[in-house]
């Protein structure tokens, strides 16, 4: 019997960042990246993954907004939300989860 992997969307405009996410992350889930908001929500609304892990702030599509497609209306049921941002002030963390996002990330963080 194969055992079915969770999927993690690692969306982050910094290919560093993004890369390394993907590494820390593909030893233990099935990992796709993407390099802003409209690629991450266009995997997103492809793939159905189970996390995405998000930046803030990207070209063509703030975290923020694809926070909001994602738990809205048409966006993917059951997907759980991580931002990772380096913005760390309390009204910062309280937007993304309104957006929602369930948890927020700081920049730079250990694996």
């Amino acid at each position: 019997m194969t055992e079915t992997r969770k999927k993690v969307l690692v969306v982050d405009d910094d290919e560093m960042l993004r890369s390394l996410a993907a590494d820390i992350l593909s030893d233990e889930f099935e990992v796709r990246t993407a390099k802003d908001g409209q690629d991450g929500w266009e995997q997103a609304q492809a793939w159905r993954p189970d996390l995405v892990v998000t930046d803030l702030m990207m070209p063509r599509m703030h975290g923020y907004e694809l926070c909001g497609l994602l738990k809205g209306r048409d966006g993917i049921p059951g997907v759980k939300i991580i931002v990772s941002s380096s913005k760390t002030f309390t009204t910062d963390v309280a937007q993304a989860k309104a957006a929602g996002a369930d948890d927020y990330l700081v920049k730079p963080y250990m694996p």
